[in-house]
């Protein structure tokens, strides 16, 4: 299932401005899409529009080439997981899965069929008779997924399904949602605010900033590639330093291309003194102050607090943007002079 949001304006009633306009956004069958930007950019609210369940102030939505702009939920032959699970407390497993299904006017023996088909596919099957309390919040989680499957749409829309999750159980589902999706070969429609989320499951990321599209690509172009500032310093752990110019204009670097030492090649060195030193497990996160501001080296260095530090970034590692914050390939070279130690 494709699906094309063309020119699309929505606003509520009761506000002087829309929350997106002209917004376009085209979702290619078969892939898993992530909608990924911080709270209120308008992700869910594209969703939902998706869905059915946001009206479209402006513009037209279609699927399969059909306009299913003013179509109501129930006929767009899509799916959607929401982020609370929204089961049925009083009823087993079984009996949240077999509810959809015995609405659709399904046969007794086709949806005993269906739902012991998606009871395995989804690992729940020994606690087909339980209810939702029994159960922990992935195995809950599992049941809206199972119910969504049964189905059989030809789209998934999620929405942040995996947030009330602990950080274990969130990157156990995340493996357990890649193998659904290859499983299944369907479209999936995924929003979350975790760019750990977007790059490890999506085929395709959305990148959202106040209901503007700021990028669209697969994770390895937006992550190696970002169009402006706002998607570097966005997109990775942690995203990407960057250091404001006099004319407006800023350089950028990845925190793991930096490196402490001296000058070996072109590139630009820098001093500075050591905030903080995190421990992360396999390397450490450090904060250090170069006078410019604050940036964030992450590599496997050990140093103290208040230690001075010589730092050295390969000039093939350096960004630079405009002063409108847009990725060029233009050098501001005088200008980084006057701030730093340029090595040639």
């Amino acid at each position: 299932m494709s699906i094309v949001m063309k020119d699309i304006k929505k606003q509520y009633a009761g506000t002087d401005k829309p929350v997106m306009e002209h917004f376009d956004l085209t979702i290619e069958e078969g892939s898993f899409t992530v909608l990924l930007g911080p709270s209120g950019c308008g992700k869910t609210t594209a969703l939902r529009m998706i869905a059915g369940l946001e009206d479209v102030t402006d513009g037209r939505i279609f699927i399969d080439d059909t306009d299913v702009t003013d179509v109501d939920p129930g006929d767009r032959n899509i799916a959607m997981v929401f982020q609370n699970y929204a089961i049925y407390p009083h009823m087993t497993v079984r009996g949240n899965i077999e509810f959809g299904l015995k609405n659709y006017q399904i046969e007794k023996e086709e949806i005993k069929q269906r739902v012991n088909y998606v009871l395995g596919l989804t690992g729940l099957s020994e606690y087909a008779e339980r209810k939702p309390s029994q159960l922990s919040g992935g195995q809950r989680q599992r049941v809206a997924l199972a119910r969504a499957i049964s189905k059989s749409p030809k789209a998934f829309l999620m929405d942040e399904p995996l947030s009330n999750l602990d950080a274990k159980l969130r990157t156990q589902m995340r493996s357990e949602m890649i193998q659904l999706y290859n499983r299944l070969g369907c479209t999936f429609i995924y929003v979350t605010h975790d760019q750990t989320e977007a790059m490890t499951m999506g085929t395709d990321i959305v990148v959202i900033y106040k209901g503007t599209i700021m990028q669209h690509g697969t994770p390895e172009d937006v992550y190696n590639h970002p169009a402006n500032l706002f998607v570097a310093q966005f997109i990775g752990d942690p995203g990407m330093n960057a250091i404001k110019l006099s004319d407006g204009g800023f350089i950028g670097f990845k925190p793991r291309d930096i490196e402490f030492s001296e000058a070996h090649g072109a590139g630009i060195s820098m001093d500075g003194t050591i905030l903080t030193n995190e421990f992360m497990g396999y390397d450490y996160m450090t904060t250090i102050d170069i006078g410019h501001g604050n940036i964030v080296i992450r590599n496997k260095a050990h140093k103290e607090v208040g230690e001075k530090v010589r730092m050295f970034l390969p000039q093939e590692k350096v960004f630079y943007f405009d002063a409108e914050q847009n990725h060029t390939s233009e050098k501001q070279t005088g200008e980084i002079v006057e701030v730093f130690h340029v090595d040639d």
